[in-house]
């Protein structure tokens, strides 16, 4: 049974639900629909940063069939034009002590890397806001990465909650992957591969085991 609650919110601010935080935008309906592993936002594009258009992809699609958490062979390569963002959708495993470290290295030589990237994972496509210290966005978690040596961890151990370095999801639901060629996603700056005269930026990325004790 699926329970469809609207919002109508005139400043932003966080609402939960069920296990989840939500940031709403100023003036902005959004509805928000939850069954058994699927939490959908419909407005989600009320977050997308200003003039970037959105790329849809499945993670599993981009890395030969295999959906995220199933294993660590393989990687994937995102080419993203300057003028877009990325949104992959994928499922959590169905499991509580569940964590990976996602390592981002240079793509292969006929690709024109960026030089730092926005990655957040949400229950939006295209919701890249970075939250204040110790709160979440409209799930999950927003950093910076170089797209030259960075990581980003990901875990279902509801223990790490508090700890800044660590996105925290639920077992077994689906979110978004975003990401997108720039440091501050809102900025009026346009994205910028490392070469600055490039108009497409890549992104090449692994998944590699995470020991969270």
């Amino acid at each position: 049974m699926k329970l469809l609650l609207k919002l109508t919110l005139l400043i932003i601010t966080y609402c939960s639900y069920a296990s989840h935080k939500y940031t709403m935008v100023n003036d902005t309906i959004l509805s928000i629909a939850h069954s058994e592993n699927t939490v959908l936002l419909e407005g989600c594009s009320s977050l997308w940063p200003e003039g970037l258009n959105k790329k849809s992809y499945s993670y599993a699609t981009l890395k030969d069939g295999n959906e995220f958490g199933t294993t660590t062979n393989g990687n994937i390569l995102l080419n993203i034009k300057i003028n877009d963002f990325a949104s992959l959708k994928f499922t959590t495993p169905d499991d509580p002590e569940f964590s990976r470290r996602l390592n981002f290295v240079y793509p292969p030589a006929v690709n024109k890397p960026g030089q730092f990237a926005t990655v957040s994972i949400s229950h939006c496509p295209g919701d890249l806001s970075v939250p204040p210290q110790n709160a979440i966005p409209s799930v999950g978690c927003s950093k910076k990465v170089r797209t030259h040596g960075g990581t980003f961890i990901i875990t279902t151990k509801q223990s790490y909650n508090d700890v800044n370095s660590v996105c925290v999801l639920d077992p077994n639901i689906e979110y978004y992957m975003n990401f997108v060629i720039k440091e501050d996603p809102y900025s009026e700056n346009g994205p910028v591969c490392f070469d600055p005269n490039d108009t497409v930026c890549a992104l090449f990325f692994s998944e590699g085991i995470m020991d969270l004790q």
